[in-house]
């Protein structure tokens, strides 16, 4: 089966998405090769993003010598970098399959991303003359203030513990709205929110 390969910005695609396959069989350099790989293929990715588990995604369109289409993605998350589609589609897996093929062969480009961990760790990865890098350096952080959470607001309002929750889940909606709105793919925003991929899936389409 012969395939072509087109990336797309259409975030659309993304909905519907989940991971197939994880392209990683060693942590660190390997990660900033394959990102490499890609800014070669592709070019720029569809989004890069601070944090470093959810840090870059790419959409490409893969259509076979029988004009058969497949929306994949190719994503960093804190599963490693990983390739996901719609996996109820038949034929979706060998196409994935030549996905990572396609990759592979690929020679890195030069680029470099800079992200921050949530407890302050920073991570730089790139690659220069074809060498890939990948270094991991802890942040020094300033104490903050903490802030009141749901339950401690909602308590001294005198609201109910169901309203707790309810407040709660609320907020998780809200990020994951603004998380869809960015194009993340779906299993990053269940880990972000707790929320059920069918809620997420809900909301995009109450989004759309």
């Amino acid at each position: 089966m012969v395939y072509t390969y087109k990336k797309s910005r259409k975030g659309s695609l993304i909905i519907g998405t989940s991971q197939i396959l994880n392209l990683e069989f060693q942590f660190g350099e390997e990660r900033a090769k394959i990102r490499g790989q890609l800014q070669t293929l592709f070019g720029n990715p569809f989004y890069t993003y601070p944090d470093p588990d959810s840090a870059y995604c790419y959409v490409i369109i893969m259509e076979n010598d029988q004009g058969v289409r497949y929306n994949l993605t190719v994503y960093l998350s804190k599963f490693g970098t990983s390739i996901g589609g719609n996996k109820n589609i038949e034929g979706i897996e060998d196409a994935v399959q030549e996905l990572k093929k396609y990759i592979e062969k690929a020679d890195p480009s030069d680029y470099e991303y800079r992200g921050t961990y949530s407890d302050g760790t920073s991570v730089i990865m790139g690659v220069k003359d074809e060498e890939p890098y990948y270094s991991v350096t802890q942040i020094e952080k300033k104490a903050k203030k903490r802030e009141s959470t749901f339950e401690e607001v909602f308590t001294k309002a005198g609201l109910i513990p169901e309203w707790i929750e309810r407040g709660r889940v609320q907020g998780m909606e809200t990020v994951a709205r603004n998380a869809l709105a960015k194009g993340l793919p779906f299993d990053v925003i269940h880990d972000i929110t707790g929320l059920s991929i069918k809620k997420i899936n809900k909301l995009a389409m109450s989004n759309a």
